[in-house]
Order: structure tokens, then sequence, then C-alpha cells
């Protein structure tokens, strides 16, 4: 099953005696008890006192009950840095839960350990899949048998076909993965052209197809080399029959009473740099003046705590609820009137998605894949990434129109479920993977000869 034992050199056994037990209600002295124990299993000694040196029979186990039957369909590896809540990790979490449906086997490995201030949600994907590998919980002070146990995975569970995602670990492995399992596909998810676009481009020579959310980051790759063919491009969906409106209550929120009957606007997201939320304060400053309008900031991350000072800092806690982690933001969500996004860099967030199915405009930074997911003025609102007053300006224009942001709202609910459903995107991955394992089996999609140079003389 996938399982490593490890010998742990001590004695390590908590026993208690009950007063009612064989040992707390037996008077015989111990010497007797070893001479009734010798008497009732004479089997077992010699001369009627030293142990046997013989085995007891005992039926050979059969090992390859734990080797499963090959399926019908290609095991599939999911390399990620770390599971926690984010649109990502519910891009994959679809991905995932579809391809196991259609029959495929899901192995998935992290390799990285989060934050204190981030919550790690791998367990999540327990549900989905029994193949769930966090290397630094299973290897703890072993980052030496991290690649031997990789190889393993590859080998035990017989995978057709490696799904990378920001994992620099598997990035890394990638010439001797293309040595030791040339039959191997390896795609590669990419959401920006920042992050781990460089990393993408230096171990191109190894990765058969690249996996992008628009159109305008494959055009990026093309330009910068790549062959048209190696590039797929598969925009974001949801799951949008999930996102139909609950019977959510103001009393049932958690949100402060002094926010009923406002105008709400809301964050929802990592507190990280990229995400911009100290622009979300700030925003909530510029828009101080008005009563009417209050300001809800979900979510847990590296930045919470200057967050909350800025908070402290502007006196804007009667206007702003920043209640944290919130288990099922779906609620808050159908509550709010207008969703804002203001990263400094992003991909194709799936908030955009979720927050237009409630048909809830969605004032949006510019960029990353956001422009092709909003249609500034129809569905919602662009803004350059920072500009506090474009923003807060725009949030005016939809609070004092309330027939342009229920316009805005229903037209957005339109394209997304036009657009961008789960069914949809999972059925264009399937179609990606099957292209570039059908590739990699005719021999088409091999990488060049670096392919058998060892990862240290990469990097």
């Amino acid at each position: 099953h996938g399982f490593r034992g490890k010998s742990i050199r001590e004695p390590l056994m908590l026993y208690r005696a009950h007063p009612g037990g064989l040992w707390g209600t037996c008077e015989l002295p111990v010497e007797q008890q070893r001479q009734a124990i010798r008497e009732a299993n004479p089997q077992l000694f010699v001369h009627g006192s030293l142990p046997a040196t013989q085995s007891l029979e005992r039926p050979v186990p059969s090992w390859n009950r734990l080797i499963e039957p090959a399926g019908s369909h290609p095991s599939i590896l999911i390399a990620l840095p770390f599971i926690t809540i984010g649109g990502a990790e519910k891009l994959f979490a679809t991905l995932a839960r579809s391809l196991v449906g259609r029959g495929h086997k899901v192995v998935v490995i992290t390799t990285l350990v989060l934050a204190k201030t981030i919550r790690d949600c791998t367990d999540s994907f327990e549900e989905i899949t029994p193949y769930l590998y966090s290397l630094p919980r299973l290897l703890q002070n072993q980052e030496e048998c991290w690649a031997d146990f990789l190889f393993y995975l590859l080998n035990r569970h017989d995978i057709g076909t490696i799904l990378i995602a920001g994992c620099d670990f598997v990035y890394r492995l990638l010439p001797e993965i293309a040595h030791e399992f040339p039959e191997i596909a390896v795609l590669d998810q990419l959401f920006n052209d920042e992050v781990h676009y460089p990393t993408n481009r230096h171990y191109a020579a190894y990765i058969d197809t690249t996996l992008v959310p628009a159109q305008t980051l494959a055009d990026k790759l093309i330009s910068d080399g790549e062959q048209a063919d190696k590039v797929c491009t598969i925009p974001h969906g949801i799951n949008i029959e999930e996102m139909t409106a609950p019977d959510a209550t103001f009393d049932s929120s958690g949100l402060p009473k002094s926010f009923r009957g406002k105008f709400l606007i809301s964050f929802f997201g990592r507190l990280s740099a990229e995400k911009s939320p100290a622009d979300f304060v700030k925003i909530a400053r510029h828009l101080r003046s008005y009563d009417e309008i209050r300001f809800l900031m979900t979510g847990e991350g590296q930045e919470r705590a200057s967050v909350l000072a800025l908070i402290e800092k502007y006196e804007l806690q009667d206007r702003i609820h920043v209640p944290g982690f919130v288990d099922n933001v779906r609620d808050l969500m159908a509550l709010s009137d207008v969703v804002v996004v203001p990263s400094s860099v992003d991909g194709m967030p799936l908030v955009v998605f979720e927050a237009q199915a409630f048909s809830k405009p969605v004032v949006a930074s510019a960029v990353g894949s956001i422009p092709h997911v909003i249609a500034d003025g129809q569905t919602g609102f662009l803004c350059g990434p920072g500009d506090v007053k474009a923003f807060a300006a725009r949030i005016l224009e939809l609070w004092r129109s309330p027939e342009l942001c229920r316009a805005m709202g229903d037209a957005a609910r339109v394209w997304v479920c036009a657009n961008h459903s789960a069914e949809s995107m999972t059925g264009r991955y399937v179609k990606a993977l099957d292209e570039a394992r059908s590739r990699r089996q005719r021999g088409t999609s091999q990488p060049t000869s670096l392919a058998r140079e060892h990862p240290a003389s990469l990097s």
C-alpha cells in the first residue's frame, strides 16, 4: 500500500494491570506460573525446561496480494508544493476527483511545510484518493530519501503521467526521471508568467506539455521559443451547481450586528503579499466617510498580523470584519454585494468565478489572466494594481446604482456558466493528459540529450 517501516530502537510499551485481570487475580508464585506454562506448551520446550530452537509452522504470506491489478487507465501523479485553502488547491481537487471518477488512479505528493499562519489542508484530499504522500510528514528529517521514495512511487503505482504545479523538488528531478522512466509523460501547470515561469523554461526540454489558463500566457511561451503543440490553454472552471446561493441569513453569518443592512464589500483569499490585502484595507480607509459601506476579509496568511495592525492604525475596526479562516465562505459570499480582488500578481483566480456564480460583480486588478474573465464595465470592473482610488471609485459606482450592480452580477453569472464549468475544464485536462501520453508512447516527445545529465549540472 505504499507504506515504509521504521525501526524505533527503544521500548515504548505502557502496560496497565487491571485489578480484575489475569495478572491482578493470580495468587500463584511466579515459579508455579512458569511450570504451568511449560506443562501447557510441551511442544515449545526441550527436556521440559529449555526453549526449543525450531520455529512454529506458519503459512507463508502471499505478498503479491499487495500488488494491485493494472487499471484500464494510466496512473497519474500530481506534484504540489503544499495543499491549503486556495484556488489552485480547489482546481486540483476538482480535477483529481474527476480523474478518479473516470477510472484513473491518482497519486498526490506535497513537499513543503507551511508556515503556522497558513492552514495545511492536505488531509482534505484523503476523501479523493488514498494515495496521498506528504514527504515532510512521511520522511521527517530525511530529505536525502525523498528522491528514492518518489522513484519508488513511480514504480509502485506504475505512473504514466506526472502533472507538476509549482513543485520545485520534482522540477529538479526531471532530468533523472526522463532517464530512468522515459515512458512517463510530464505536464506542467503554469498559473501566471511570474513565480514558476523561469523554472518551466529552464526544464522545458523535459516537459511534454505546459498547461496555461489563458491564450496570452500561451503566446508568451511560444514567443519565448516553445513549440506551439507543446502548449495547451485550459481555462479554469468551478462546479457551478455548488455555487447556488444557500439559505444564507445575516443572523447565522457571524457578521457584526452593525453590518446589518449595509453594502458589503468582501475579500476572500490568502492574506499573502501577492494578493495585496493591505490595498483592500486602504480602499476601506478611502471610503470610511460612507457610513452605508462595510468591509469583510476572510482568510489567513503571512500578512494577517500586518493587516490587523494597519486596520488598527487607520482606526477601521468598526468598518472591517476579519474573522480569519472560514470553513465555508459561500454564505458570506451570498451576503456580499461586491467582491474585490486587488492582487498585484495572480493567474486566473477561482474566487472570480465563484463570485460570478453568485451573481456578484467583481472589481479586480488587471493582472495575469483576470482581464480574460472580466469584461470591464459589463461583468465587473478592472483597475490597475495598487490603484486604490480607482478601486474606491468603482465600488462607489456600484453602491450608487443598485440597478448597475444587479445587471453586472446577472451578466457575470451567465458568463461563468457558459465558459467556466468544471465539466468543460476536466474534459480538456483529460484530453491534454491523453495526448501527452500518446506522444510520449509514439516517441515524438522525447527530451533532448540533456536527459541523461544529473540535476546538479542544471542548477
